[in-house]
């Protein structure tokens, strides 16, 4: 049994099923023990490293994977996926989601891929796992640009989240609109410490492209960061970047 649901489009044709929704206590912890403990940091559910691309396959589909090919339609066209508890379920238009997201568009097309099927119920049905409820309900309704729904400005976490969202459904154009109104508003301070804070700055200017801001923390990190490691708190930042 579901959570708790979204109707974002009140016409949906797709459903996502969040399973295991990501709990915001362990979003990009900062962990003071020493360095040899960090490595337990890039575990935490919203680490998108490319190991953690491979996730484990279900009866229905795979989360947080690409689609799956080689499924025949007699098995597709009777399988609607079981919805765990404590699922978030989010009624969504797949119009708006393969015109603003390749990833969706390729998840969504016809191509034997299992969620390019729609349902006996009339519906496509895409199963994701461990983003934040609220973070994924914002990021939604961007690519449904429903703007009374989107917040003249956000924290510096949830833009954070976001990005996080919009690195994976690589979708940058269609929230530049958003995002660029989020990070003008922002707090310009970057945080002349190597802290949590630094790091969010760094992925946020890195993931929106704000080079600016991505300089200045660059510069920081590299001047304060007293470990022999950068650490990423779990966040998606490239090698080139954490490595430097």
């Amino acid at each position: 049994m579901a959570s708790a649901q979204h109707e974002i489009d009140p016409n949906a044709d797709t459903i996502i099923i969040l399973r295991s929704p990501g709990n915001p206590e362990y979003f990009a912890l900062w962990d003071n023990s020493p360095f040899e403990n960090l490595d337990a940091l890039a575990q935490l559910p919203f680490c998108l490293a490319a190991e953690d691309v491979e996730t484990t396959n279900t009866n229905d589909t795979t989360a947080h994977q690409a689609p799956t090919e080689g499924i025949t339609n007699t098995s597709l066209e009777h399988t609607i996926p079981v919805v765990p508890v404590g699922s978030v379920l989010y009624c969504v238009s797949s119009r708006h989601l393969t015109l603003a997201s390749p990833v969706f568009r390729k998840m969504l097309s016809p191509d034997g891929f299992r969620e390019g099927y729609k349902k006996p119920d009339g519906r496509y049905y895409i199963v994701a796992e461990d983003w934040e409820e609220e973070a994924f309900l914002l990021f939604l309704n961007m690519l449904h640009t429903r703007g009374r729904k989107i917040p003249p400005r956000v924290s510096l976490e949830l833009l954070a989240k976001v990005g996080i969202l919009v690195d994976y459904y690589d979708c940058e154009d269609a929230v530049e609109f958003f995002t660029t109104t989020w990070r003008e508003s922002l707090d310009s301070s970057v945080p002349p410490e190597y802290c949590r804070d630094l790091i969010l700055h760094l992925w946020v200017s890195y993931v929106f492209r704000d080079a600016y801001r991505f300089r200045l923390a660059t510069n920081w990190a590299a001047l304060y960061c007293d470990e022999s490691t950068f650490r990423t708190l779990g966040l998606p930042i490239p090698q080139e970047v954490s490595g430097k």
